[in-house]
Order: structure tokens, then sequence, then C-alpha cells
């Protein structure tokens, strides 16, 4: 696939030197979450789910790596869209009542995704236990929040959510206020980390778009 750097990215042998911010943060910024089945006038957004997931890992206590290692955890989607939860139990359904053997291709191609970001953030893949448990609840307490804020009634209760703190200023935003935000957190949370980031595809663009000082 083409990406809006102009980068050719690979979707079956993707690497981290075809990984740019740039792209991970258009991508997302402009990706609706639940298929843009929200509420009010502008879709609550990957980019602002990911910032969500990365505040409830930081209110949590996790470290500088481990709020990056959220930040980036849906990542994959900038290349493969925001494929639902539904969908893909779904697929799995479908797999089943064909009698075919028990293979995810979407797991399998989002998960050589994230180890060609991780790899070019420097965030090591696959995630350890402590970290993906972590970021699993977080992700589960951003999607209860997410409900609750920008979903009408559901037709069935939603159950197995974990509670969630208090978020008070939680809004959805247009695309270019997110995509600027999502890259100033990631801009911040590298510095704290202090590489290394060998992969100079990402860091030349880290570098152009690094906030002055």
């Amino acid at each position: 696939m083409q990406t809006v750097s102009g980068q050719a990215f690979d979707l079956v042998y993707p690497r981290a030197d075809m990984v740019r911010l740039m792209d991970i943060a258009a991508g997302l910024s402009r990706l609706p979450r639940f298929c843009g089945q929200t509420t009010g006038p502008v879709a609550w957004n990957v980019a602002e789910h990911s910032l969500l997931v990365e505040r409830l890992v930081e209110i949590a206590g996790g470290s500088a790596e481990l709020r990056l290692a959220a930040l980036i955890h849906d990542a994959h989607e900038a290349y493969i869209g925001d494929v639902i939860s539904p969908l893909k139990s779904a697929i799995r359904i479908l797999l089943d009542i064909e009698g075919r053997a028990v293979f995810d291709p979407i797991a399998e191609i989002s998960a050589r995704i994230s180890g060609a970001v991780h790899a070019a953030f420097a965030v090591p893949w696959p995630l350890s236990e402590a970290y993906a448990v972590a970021i699993k609840r977080a992700d589960l307490q951003a999607l209860r929040i997410e409900h609750e804020r920008f979903q009408g009634p559901a037709p069935h209760p939603w159950t197995d959510l974990p509670d969630a703190p208090e978020i008070g200023d939680l809004a959805p935003q247009n695309e270019t206020f997110s995509r600027e935000r999502w890259n100033r957190r990631v801009l911040t949370l590298l510095a704290q980390r202090a590489g290394p980031y060998p992969h100079f595809a990402l860091l030349s663009v880290l570098d152009a778009e690094a906030p002055p000082g």
C-alpha cells in the first residue's frame, strides 16, 4: 500500500524502516472508532482512543515505555483500518462453520505490522505478559468510557468491562487536532526514554516534527 508520506508499505512483510510517524498519525486521526457508529457530529477517532488508553496506563502508574506501548497499541490500524471486534468474531465463526483450520489472517497481519512498528520505536515485541495485561485492561476501560460517552443506549447490556476512573475532559476532536496531539505525546514519551532509535526513516520524521527546543 502507499502511505501519505509516499512510502510503499508491505502488509505481508513489513519492516521497521517502512514506518513513518506521520503515516501512523494521519491514519489513526482519520479513522473512526466503532465503524463511525457514534453519536454527535464528529467521530471519535482511533488517535483519541490511543491517547485515552495511554492516559489510563499513566493513571495506573505505568512507565514511559509501557505508556509508549499503550500509545501505539493500535498503530497497525493506520495501515489496515479499525477492524471492529464483531467483524473479527464473525470471521472466526465463519471459519469454524466452514470447518477450516483455525487461522485468523487479520490477527496475523496485525501482529506483523505491530512488530515492525515496535521495532521502529524500540519497544519490545511481542509484549511481555505484564505489558499485555496492563494495556488490555486500559483498552477495556477505554471501551467502557467510550461506550458510555459516545454511543447511544445499548440494545443489550455490555458485560465484563472493568471499572474505569473518571475522565472529565473527553470529547471527539477533528483530525488535525488529534494528529498533532498524538504526535506531541509520542515525541514526549520518546524523549523520556532516550532511545536508541536505529531506524533512520523514523528518525528523520521525528527530527522534522519535533517541537522547537
